[in-house]
Order: C-alpha cells, then structure tokens, then sequence
C-alpha cells in the first residue's frame, strides 16, 4: 500500500512539473484572503454555474485511500502508568468493557500526525478504567521525538473527545460528543470555544484554520485564531444551488473551494464546483472521462494535494449497480490563480 501511494505521488509530482508547478510549500503568512478584505460575502441568489476549461490528468485507475494503520505500525505508543497494551485490555476486559456490545476499550486510535510530524494525537480510554467513566474518551498527545505523552483533554470527566484536526504544529481543534469545541496547545491545554459554526454538524472541509461548512442553502468560510482566544472570523459566504455537499477542500492560498455537491439527495449524481470566495462566482468543472465505466460513476472526495492541482476520487462501476474501482484525477486550470500569493490560517 505505501509503494502504490509513493508511487501515485510521485506521478503526480511529475505531471505538475511539467506543467510549471511546484510542490506546496508551509506557508508562514496569516493574512486574509481578497474576500475577507472587504468583510464577508452579502448573500445573493445563486447563480448558475460557468463551465470551467481546465484539465483533468489520471494519477491512479485502481486507488485505494491510504488507511491509518500504516501510522499504528511505525509509532510506539509508551506504557500508560505501568500498564502496555496487553495490560490495558486485561484490565479493561476485567472491569466489564466488551469489543463488540461495548463500552468499548481504545489503547490508540485516530491517530493524526502535527503538520511537520513531531507530535501525534490519538483517541484512547486508557485513563478511564475507573467507573463511572467508562463511556469517556480521551486526547493524547505523544511527542514523537522524545517518546513522551500527556493527555489533552481526559474522558474522565464523562466527556468523549475527539480532534478533528491541526491547525499547526502546536494547536488543534477538538470537540466533544455534544459538538461543543476546544483549541487546544500542546504545551498549554485546552479552551473551550464558542462554538465557532452556524451549522449544527460542523465542517464541510477544512485546511489548517480555515473551516467550510454547509448552512441550509449556503457555504461560509471561516478562520479560527490560534493565539489563545479561538476568535473565529467570517471570510466568505454564498449561495449554492443544490440539496447537500458532500465534501470539500480548500486552496493553498484560500481564495479557491473545490466541493462536491449533490444537487437532489434522492440521486447519487454528484457535481464537482469550484467556488471563487473573492468574488463568488460558482463554476462546474465536466467530469473526466472515467478509464472504466465513465457513464456510471460519482464523485465522491476532494483534496487538494498540491497547490496547483485540486485531486478528485471518483467511484467508478463497470456496469449500472455493479461494484468497481475508484479512481484518482488531478484538475488544474490555468485561468484560474489557484496556487495564489496570499495564503492565511495555515501557518504558524
């Protein structure tokens, strides 16, 4: 699995080369991005969609998303108070903890690496053995370097807690299991938000501290400071014409949202958009050409793995209602300044 992701990488590399670009770098600016300047986008009616010319490039005709157990195999999760992971799930077991009707026992799971990958965080309940917390879960950070470890934010208050993802390398956003947020420091702990989006689930899609989320019929585009107050700013909103997104992802430079929409949620057609937050203009970019199946297949994730490139996976079937193979496609677009100067929310 890791030789087929090195090697999809590495095609995808080549291709952008060969178009001018180049890998994308950490950026180290937090300014805002051309719609925040102005402040947040007046919701209109939407518009429809331009048709984008740009070009769709395949990196991967049988693509399989990496998993995170990749990331279990290669990182030593210290002891916890005496107890390593064997010791953990006999004590666990004994105190009434089940692996299939629950409460469940979790020596390490969602592990995330920092952006530079000194410092991991991952879910476990390793500290809640104690009733009456055994429904807790907790954060861990493990500072991969030194082999230490401390906990974030305890499920021994009854809470189970879970990162949703870095925001740097030295804070992360968390929340609990009744969707209440915490900005968390690895060397200070944890705050406790207002919460910081309209929608009731949360995010779309995000890229370091700058969040998407779906709000009835529009998108809004948020940032959340990282200096201690988790202020949150609006950077852009707009209509969308559609039932859901399914999901998104967000430029280097933050100026360009590249989603997934489903316009009627009683169909499986989904639409890739690209959404220009600076002036909010909506454009639907064609689907490729599938290498397999093109007449039946959907879009079905967005990320952007370069600064010059959105990648888009799409599922593919051979036939109608017949199980296939996922592929994975690059689109660029000259017209558009996707890799951008301006970049904010993603640095430290």
């Amino acid at each position: 699995m890791k030789t087929k992701r090195i090697a999809a990488l590495a095609v995808l590399a080549l291709a952008l080369t060969a178009c001018g670009a180049k890998p994308s770098q950490e950026p180290v600016s937090s300014a805002m991005p051309p719609a925040a300047s102005q402040g947040p986008a007046v919701s209109q009616e939407p518009q429809q969609p331009s048709v984008a010319d740009g070009t769709w490039e395949l990196i991967e005709a049988d693509y399989q998303r990496p998993t995170r157990e990749d990331l279990l195999d290669t990182i030593e999760i210290p002891d916890y108070n005496g107890m390593d992971e064997s010791a953990f799930y006999d004590r666990a077991y004994e105190l009434g903890f089940h692996s299939e009707v629950g409460p469940y026992p979790i020596w390490a799971e969602g592990m995330r690496l920092s952006n530079i990958g000194r410092y991991v965080v991952y879910d476990s309940n390793k500290d809640c053995l104690d009733p009456p917390n055994y429904t807790g879960r907790s954060i861990f950070l493990l500072d991969v370097a030194t082999g230490e470890e401390k906990v974030l934010l305890s499920g021994a208050d009854g809470h189970s807690y879970a990162c949703m993802n870095w925001l740097d390398e030295e804070h992360l956003l968390c929340f609990d299991e009744e969707r209440n947020y915490y900005l968390c420091n690895v060397d200070s702990g944890a705050i406790q938000l207002d919460h910081p989006f309209e929608s009731r689930w949360g995010p779309v899609g995000f890229r370091y501290s700058t969040f998407v989320e779906q709000v009835d019929q529009e998108l809004r585009m948020i940032h959340i400071e990282r200096d201690g107050t988790g202020a949150v700013t609006e950077l852009a909103r707009a209509p969308f014409d559609g039932e859901q997104v399914k999901t998104c992802a967000i430029s280097d430079d933050g100026r360009y949202v590249c989603y997934i929409l489903q316009k009627d949620v009683m169909s499986f057609d989904r639409y890739v958009v690209l959404w220009d937050t600076a002036t909010g203009e909506m454009t639907e970019i064609e689907p490729p050409q599938m290498a397999v199946g093109e007449d039946n297949m959907g879009a079905i994730r967005v990320e952007p793995w370069y600064s010059y490139a959105f990648a888009v996976e799409f599922s593919v079937n051979d036939a109608p209602d017949v199980n296939g193979h996922n592929e994975l496609w690059t689109y660029t677009c000259d017209a558009l300044d996707i890799h951008g100067t301006v970049n904010y929310g993603t640095g430290k």
